[in-house]
């Protein structure tokens, strides 16, 4: 439980020129709040549900969630839910917690990275002539993206010269179709470096007559 100390000293008896009494209360760290288990970083498509949690102990526990460094309204539990995610939504996620021991310097848990990808499907018809896919996706700032294309032979479609680039870009170009290029395609999204934070883009599907 709480140890707490009050020590009261009388500074009429002190030559400082003050006549009053000051108290000092020393409060023991035992129940500070310890966080046990942090918010995990996800990386979702476009109307996926979220939801971040902390686990933590202590006391009198209260919770405030912050995106990017700043106060969720309302955000007070220790979970954080968004209903169905938007690349808006991606950013950096903590929540600081407080008791009476903390005062209002809170304990602070790990931040989360929430990265997110349009997943919406599309298919095209076409005769001939070019043709550009693109997928959409957006992490917290200061942080990168991978982007690997693939078809349902090959993972991953190199470029060929003078017909397709951008097997490694959030845009994939064809020049000159031909009937060969029907196919569905697909890109894999990354955070950079990561080998754990990844989604699909949606599928599209390409048919030349």
């Amino acid at each position: 439980g709480d140890e707490t100390i009050v020590l009261t000293i009388n500074t009429s008896s002190v030559s400082i020129g003050i006549d009053d009494s000051m108290t000092i209360t020393v409060t023991d760290d035992e129940d500070l709040p310890v966080i046990g288990t942090d918010p995990t970083s996800q990386f979702v498509k476009v109307g996926d549900p979220v939801t971040f949690t902390v686990a933590a102990t202590g006391p009198g526990l209260k919770y405030q969630w912050k995106k990017n460094g700043a106060n969720i309204a309302g955000a007070t539990a220790s979970t954080y839910s968004i209903a169905a995610a938007a690349l808006t939504s991606a950013g950096t996620y903590q929540c600081a917690i407080t008791n009476a021991v903390t005062g209002v310097t809170p304990v602070n848990s790990a931040i989360a990275e929430l990265f997110v990808v349009d997943g919406t499907s599309s298919k095209t018809v076409q005769v001939s002539g070019n043709k550009t896919f693109t997928v959409n996706a957006a992490g917290p700032t200061g942080t990168t993206l991978t982007y690997a294309w693939r078809d349902s032979v090959t993972d991953p479609i190199p470029d060929v010269v003078g017909h397709r680039t951008g097997t490694t870009t959030k845009s994939l170009v064809f020049t000159a179709l031909v009937p060969t290029d029907s196919e569905y395609y697909v890109c894999k999204v990354s955070k950079t470096g990561s080998a754990t934070l990844f989604h699909d883009s949606g599928t599209f599907t390409l048919a030349v007559n």
